[in-house]
């Protein structure tokens, strides 16, 4: 549902206004994309929109870029850069851009390249550069920009048999080819000769600098403030030191990061704060980490988005540790260091060098990330929220070329943007935020988004936008959206995770025992299934951790409506939970049994646990000889979630309790591990489901298991079958059409005759009728059986509905045909030219000739509602009643002789033209997906991508009102589609068949329950499929200067190609085939008697059905497939407004005549109504002459009443497949 249901509208308090609806699913999605591959070196560098790029290094020595694609369909590019090397030093000098800097490499030779950007050939060269007579070998270089503009190059020269080398520099201007001087010159060590060194360092994180920095031969660190041929190092303290990483922090002063020599103690000297003299000054090298269990074999260091120290290091143990400072607790006080803890991330080594494949870097936003490859070889990218603390690790993905897609664990969120009336608001800009870093995958393209990075998007015609984030953690960030409705600093707070929230608090204890990943496979070993205990724990565990994520003015819904108002401003934004509702909540996790068990706690309990605690930390201090423990140790929330992620030991082994307290709104969760208790604050949404991962991935369940169990997956099979079911009705109508119509010709005829008799005491029937409801409004008459949220979700998410919205614009046809190639391949019979010809002179007599008092009255009823379009939809039923007595007078009178003409041709136009029904096509992301789910090829049919529309929506409302798919199997699609023949609908009509026909009871209600739940998924996606048509030909008289058309619906019509733009046509006939075949009154009505008259005779639906047949689709079909441009949009739309108000006609006439006019009746009478009254009757407030004068109001009230009416009947049709499964 895409609307604002009219009693949630109803319900709004005084000053509140309607801002959107939020869809959200934790869900499987697929994606074109791949792994980017890390190779031996990751460098980061930072491009022109502060983005960081990255350079790999392949195995053979090849290096890549690797970059952000904003709007693309991966969240990056790759380029070859068609250069060799290894150690890599990227710099700009002024005239090349961050975009393309220059790239300085370590060649096999052991001797420097220079690549730099040619522009004219766009691509880089690569040449050998170095000293005039320099010869040497060089085993380690490092560069830098100094502040002069010179490139300042530090070299160690191999000496061969030893673990050290020689320190030597030299510089070069850029843009010239010649170094300085016509050597390497030595740099002096401290003893006055030339320093021998084992490796080399400068500031990571200046891109302007002069200092050197090294570890010596005997594994002093030295330094110098200069890196010139004057240069000299001098020894900075005692300290030993295995590995070195340097670090400018947010005041610019450096902080040296060294592993202490024979110990892999993380050590730290910071340059003074305030200096005298000339010579630079430090401060002691310090511990920062004096209960530091593992030893570190490398580290790398960054400032962080609060401007904050973080140091990672590689442990002996291959996994991934990290110190991060804290803020002083005084105003001027000093940052802290945190407790060096395991975040576990296993990290590799390149087999040749051993060197660690492990990078950091920070973008020009202040977010800091990190880069590593995973054991398969992948590149991912591993970064902090800087406001819930939380670790987030991600693949690197690049678009793959091979049409083949791939399953993506993912948050879904479908976000209808709604006016203040609570409609959708089409071609509405958008802005959109994160609470965090995070990919977002917004209408299918990519784009990075935090609360400093915005995404501007717009919806499309149904006010529509679907935002995917990669579930890389049990819950996603939270979604800022501003639209044209909300007020100034108060955005939209939406929560992807609420369907899962919901979900999860609502997990039984039999649902966690019976968990299962996709194999079949429990989460839960043998032994914690003999019993409830464990799944009980399990159970508490997640309901008070989704009581925490509750917290919020949103409830857990897989729906909410969103809404704006002042008083909602006044209070402010602030993204945190608010736990005031929760104080003297306590609760705790006991892990000492060898699971986790749920342990209610009071306060007071608490407080004595956390007394006994601290006393044993400062006791085993004390017997240590450590340092006074003053309180319990801080810590980053992530950390130890991460670590329990990644089963690092010392967490897996030492994590004995975890405590939740929760005193004056404030949450403190402690974590009692291998002795000391660590403390952290839970603010935000996100950290609650830590509890729900953190407990499964502690009992070695990843997070993947956890996807495969809560998640929606697609079961291929079903959705498949029911496709081939859809397409298959498809063919038996267009095979029975003609048939069909033959039968039925002349009571056809005779029947319009006597409607145009009877017009006038029809028309007074059906007011009376209305005036018995309180003369309903054409919303209130469209809302009398809204579809549930539960049921209106089911039609939702849908993944070829979405695919076909982002992309169809960009359809080709196959075999590059020119515009619908097979439409007029041949010429037409003079027959049917005839047939064309009468369909234009009625098209025009209707706006221009004797029909043009009735077409300026229909168009005056619908326009004169003052400045809201909206208002249409409180036009009196009675007055649409009113106004078809007038069109359906002029449509009967001067349609007669087409609609003979038409019937007597059918047959011709079916088989003329159904291979156009049946064209292939290719449609980025649709193809790839239709691929994916039947295993055949790119191409697909134009009647498959209508199928495929529905097959989704179609399957799972079914699956929601009995339990079960439509076809579970093939056997039963066999039996169905044995069962729906084209002898089966001439049976039906009354007329003889080639075989025998049975009838069976259970196979007659299979039939219906799918048909309506076919029908209902049907006019949802026709919400768009119509709305598309109207909205593309309201602008094809669109000026290219002065258009009063909106922007947004003049950017979006252009962004349609014209094969796009003919496929939209295509498939808006297909799609009314669809529903057309779908209230065959036989399927849907079973025991219904062949067409016969009078009006209401049960027989004369079946009348009304086939000229439906003829005049709805079959009408469209010819002229799409005939006629183009201003031709075609005008007899399209005018001929079907004609039909569509004699339509009208036909069925008030029947449901007049009836005796019965129960719940069923009238309900069949709005499902009807609010079909034809949007999809025919009004299709003429989208032709283009009378939008420029009206500012295109009327095509936005053609759409508003589509939306309206395709919702309401589609709940109709649900409500009816509800009642007709109840007794399966």
């Amino acid at each position: 549902m895409i609307a604002m249901p009219r009693s949630v509208f109803a319900e709004l308090d005084t000053g509140e206004r309607p801002a959107a609806r939020a869809s959200t699913k934790y869900m499987e999605t697929f994606q074109l994309s791949r792994p980017a591959l890390g190779g031996t070196d990751i460098v980061t560098y930072a491009n022109g929109a502060g983005d960081l790029d990255l350079y790999t290094i392949g195995t053979g020595g090849e290096i890549y870029r690797l970059r952000r694609g904003e709007k693309s369909m991966a969240p990056y590019e790759d380029t070859d850069l068609h250069i060799r090397g290894r150690q890599l030093f990227l710099y700009t000098s002024g005239t090349e851009g961050s975009d393309t800097p220059n790239l300085m490499t370590l060649g096999d030779s052991g001797q420097l390249s220079l690549a730099e950007y040619q522009a004219t050939t766009g691509s880089y060269y690569q040449r050998e550069t170095k000293p005039r007579d320099a010869g040497e070998t060089i085993r380690q270089f490092r560069g830098a920009r100094g502040i002069t503009g010179n490139v300042y190059v530090n070299v160690m020269l191999d000496v061969p048999g030893e673990d050290y080398g020689l320190l030597a520099n030299n510089f070069f201007k850029p843009g010239t080819s010649e170094w300085a001087g016509p050597v390497w010159a030595p740099v002096m060590g401290p003893g006055g000769t030339q320093a021998q060194v084992k490796s080399i360092a400068m500031v990571a994180n200046s891109s302007v600098q002069s200092a050197i920095f090294a570890i010596g031969k005997d594994n002093s660190v030295l330094f110098s403030e200069t890196s010139d041929r004057t240069s000299a190092l001098r020894v900075l303290g005692p300290k030993k030191a295995t590995a070195l990483y340097v670090v400018a922090d947010a005041n610019d002063r450096l902080a040296i990061f060294a592993v202490e020599l024979g110990t892999g103690k993380l050590l730290l000297k910071k340059e003074k704060k305030y200096q005298s003299g000339t010579v630079k000054q430090f401060d002691d090298w310090v511990q920062i980490d004096a209960a530091q269990s593992v030893p570190l074999t490398e580290i790398y260091a960054s400032v962080t988005f609060d401007d904050l120290l973080q140091v990672f290091g590689i442990g002996t143990d291959g996994r991934l540790w990290r110190a991060g400072q804290a803020p002083g607790s005084g105003r001027s006080a000093e940052p802290v260091w945190q407790t060096l803890f395991p975040l576990g991330n296993a990290i590799p080594a390149d087999p040749g060098s051993k060197a660690t494949i492990f990078t950091v870097g920070r973008d020009r936003a202040g977010y800091a990330e990190a880069y590593t490859v995973s054991a398969a070889g992948d590149l991912n990218r591993f970064w902090q929220s800087p406001t819930s603390r939380q670790w987030f690790d991600q693949r690197i993905d690049l678009l793959r070329q091979d049409n083949d897609m791939v399953p993506v664990e993912t948050h879904a969120l479908e976000v209808v943007v709604l006016d203040e009336d609570g409609m959708p608001l089409s071609f509405a800009p958008v802005s959109i935020q994160a609470s965090f870093l995070v990919t977002l995958f917004v209408d299918g393209r990519s784009y990075r988004c935090s609360q400093l990075n915005r995404v501007a998007a717009q919806t499309g015609p149904g006010g529509k936008l679907v935002i995917y984030q990669q579930a890389t953690a049990l819950a996603a960030a939270t979604i800022y959206i501003e639209t044209p409705g909300t007020l100034a600093g108060t955005p939209i707070v939406v929560e992807p995770n609420l369907q899962l929230q919901e979900k999860l608090a609502s997990l039984s204890v039999a649902d966690i025992k019976n968990a299962k990943d996709a194999s079949g496979n429990y989460l839960l070993p043998a032994q914690y299934r003999s019993s409830d205990e464990y799944a009980q724990s399990l159970q508490q565990i997640t309901q008070a951790s989704m009581e925490i994520a509750g917290q919020r003015e949103t409830p857990a819904a897989r729906v909410v409506y969103h809404t704006v108002s002042r008083r909602k401003a006044a209070r402010g934004f602030d993204p945190r939970l608010d736990l005031r509702a929760m104080s003297g909540t306590a609760w705790s996790i006991d892990f000492s049994s060898g699971f986790p068990q749920y342990q209610p706690m009071t306060l007071a309990q608490v407080a004595d646990w956390k007394g006994e605690r601290l006393a044993a930390m400062r006791a085993s201090a004390a017997n240590d000889d450590s340092a006074e423990v003053a309180g319990f140790l801080g810590i980053d929330w992530g950390d130890v979630w991460n670590g329990i992620k990644n089963a690092a030991n010392y967490v897996i082994d030492g994590l004995t309790k975890i405590v939740v307290e929760i005193i004056d709104g404030i949450g403190r969760v402690l974590f009692e591990i291998a002795g000391k208790v660590f403390e952290a604050i839970i603010e935000f949404v996100q950290q609650a489901f830590d509890f729900v991962q953190g407990v499964w991935n502690w009992l070695k369940v990843k997070l993947r298991q956890l996807f495969e169990w809560l998640a929606f997956l697609f079961n291929l099979g079903d959705f498949q079958r029911m496709a081939e079911a859809v397409e298959h009705n498809t063919r038996v109508l267009l095979d029975f059409t003609a048939a069909g119509v033959d039968h039925v010709k002349d009571m056809i005829l005779s029947g319009i005759d006597t409607l145009k008799d009877s017009l006038q005491s029809v028309v007074d029937t059906m007011i009376d009728e209305l005036n018995k409801d309180d003369n309903p409004t054409y919303d209130q008459f469209s809302s009398q059986q809204e579809m549930t949220d539960e049921q209106a979700y089911e039609m939702e998410h849908n993944l070829f509905s979405n695919a076909y919205e982002q992309n169809g614009g960009k359809a080709d046809e196959k075999g590059g045909g020119g515009a619908v190639s097979l439409m007029r391949s041949t010429a037409l019979s003079s027959a049917l030219d005839g047939l064309l010809a009468m369909m234009e002179d009625l098209a025009n007599n209707f706006q221009f000739g004797d029909g043009k008092e009735a077409f300026d009255e229909a168009l005056t009823f619908f326009t004169a509602i003052g400045d809201d379009p909206n208002n249409a939809l409180n036009l009196l039923m009675s007055g649409v009643i009113k106004l078809m007595e007038s069109v359906a007078l002029f449509a009967l009178d001067a349609a007669k002789g087409v609609i003979a003409t038409l019937m007597d041709l059918v047959r011709e136009v079916v088989e003329s033209f159904r291979d156009v029904l049946f064209s292939e096509w290719e449609i980025p992301v649709l193809s790839q997906l239709y691929k994916f789910f039947t295993g055949k090829s790119l191409s697909i049919r134009v009647s498959q991508i209508a199928s495929w529309l529905v097959a989704i929506p179609a399957t799972l409302i079914y699956k929601l009102a009995t339990g079960k798919a439509p076809f579970p199997d093939q056997a039963s699609l066999d039996a169905y589609k044995n069962y729906v023949t084209v002898d089966w609908v001439k049976s039906k009509f009354g007329m003889t068949t080639q075989k025998q026909v049975l009838f069976d009871s259970t196979s007659e209600k299979v039939v219906a329950g799918v048909s309506l739940g076919i029908y209902a998924a049907a006019m949802v996606v026709r919400i768009f499929t119509d709305g598309l048509t109207g909205f593309l030909g309201s602008t094809g008289a669109m000026p290219d200067q002065g258009s009063k058309v909106p922007d947004g619906l003049k950017t979006y019509s252009r962004s349609w190609t014209p094969k796009g733009k003919n496929l939209a046509g295509l498939a808006a006939v297909l799609m009314r085939y669809v529903t057309t075949f779908a209230t065959m009154p036989w399927l849907i009505r079973p025991g219904s008697p062949a067409p016969s008259c009078p009006a209401g005779d049960p027989g004369f639906a079946g009348v009304i059905w086939i000229c439906q047949v003829i005049a709805g689709p079959t009408r469209g079909l010819l002229i799409l497939a005939t006629l183009s441009g201003k031709a075609r949009t005008y007899t399209g739309e005018l001929t079907i407004t004609l039909w569509g108000f004699a339509n009208i006609g036909m069925i008030s006439w029947n449901y007049a005549a009836s005796p019965k006019k129960d719940k069923l009746a009238k309900l069949g009478l709005s499902r009807a109504l609010t079909n034809v009254i949007p999809g025919q009757a009004t299709r003429f407030l989208f032709v283009p002459d009378v939008q420029e004068a009206l500012y295109y109001v009327p095509a936005i009230i053609g759409e508003a009443l589509i939306v309206v009416g395709n919702l309401g009947s589609a709940g109709v049709a649900v409500w009816e497949l509800t009642e007709v499964v109840k007794d399966e």
